[in-house]
C-alpha cells in the first residue's frame, strides 16, 4: 500500500497525469480564445498530448508555450483552412442536396469525399505538432494518413465525437470532467493510436 503512494507509485503517477491534463485544458482554452488562433492552439495541444508519456515531459506550461509560439503562425493559417473547409463543406452539402437530391449517386460521392475529409482534418494539427512541413505538405500527408489508416482514423475522429459531444450531454455528471479536461483528454487519448500511425509514417 505504502509502495501505491510513493512518488514513483501508480496513485502518484495519475494523479500528475490528471494535473497535467487540467493543466494543458485551461492552457489550450486559453490560447484558443481569440479564435483566429485556435490552430495554433490545437497544434500546442497536440505538441504536448503526444509526450505526456514522456517520463521527462513534466512542466507542461513552458512546453504548451514554446509550441504555441514555435507553431503561431502556421497553425493559425491551418485552423482558418479547417474552418473555412467546414464553412464550405456545410454550404455545400445543402446546396448539392438542393440540386441533385439527397440519395443520387452524386451526393453519396459527396458524402464519401466528406467523410476522407472530415478524418483527414484529425491528422491536421498532430502533423503540424510532430513534423517541420509545409501546409501543402500537411495537407497532402492527413489525406494519406486518413486513407491509409482508415480503422485508426475512424477510432481517432469517435473518441473525439464522443469526448466532447457525446458524454457530457448523455451522462451530465460527467460535464464538469469534461469541462476540466475534455479537450486535453481527448487529445491524450488520441495520442495514443497516432503515435502508432506515425511510427509507420517514420519508417518511410
Amino acid at each position: 500500500m505504502a509502495r501505491f503512494f510513493a512518488l514513483d507509485g501508480k496513485a502518484y503517477r495519475i494523479l500528475q497525469k490528471i494535473y497535467q491534463l487540467i493543466v494543458l485544458n485551461v492552457l489550450f482554452v486559453i490560447g484558443a480564445l481569440p479564435i483566429v488562433t485556435v490552430g495554433a492552439s490545437l497544434t500546442a495541444l497536440y505538441s504536448m498530448a503526444l509526450k505526456l508519456d514522456d517520463p521527462n515531459t513534466v512542466a507542461v506550461a513552458p512546453g504548451f508555450w514554446r509550441a504555441y509560439r514555435a507553431n503561431w503562425r502556421q497553425g493559425s493559417l491551418l485552423g482558418l483552412l479547417v474552418i473555412g473547409l467546414a464553412a464550405g463543406m456545410v454550404g455545400g452539402y445543402w446546396w448539392i442536396g438542393s440540386v441533385v437530391g439527397g440519395t443520387s449517386p452524386v451526393m453519396i460521392a459527396v458524402i464519401a469525399v466528406y467523410a476522407v475529409a472530415l478524418l483527414a482534418v484529425m491528422y491536421i494539427f498532430p502533423l503540424a505538432a510532430r513534423y517541420q512541413e509545409t501546409i501543402g505538405q500537411i495537407l497532402r500527408n492527413s489525406v494519406t494518413l486518413a486513407v491509409g489508416n482508415a480503422w485508426e482514423s475512424i477510432v481517432i475522429f469517435l473518441l473525439m465525437i464522443a469526448v466532447i459531444f457525446y458524454l457530457p450531454f448523455k451522462y451530465h455528471w460527467l460535464f464538469i470532467i469534461i469541462l476540466l479536461m475534455g479537450f486535453a483528454g481527448t487529445a491524450y487519448l488520441q495520442s495514443w493510436l497516432l503515435q502508432r500511425v506515425f511510427a509507420k509514417y517514420d519508417q518511410d
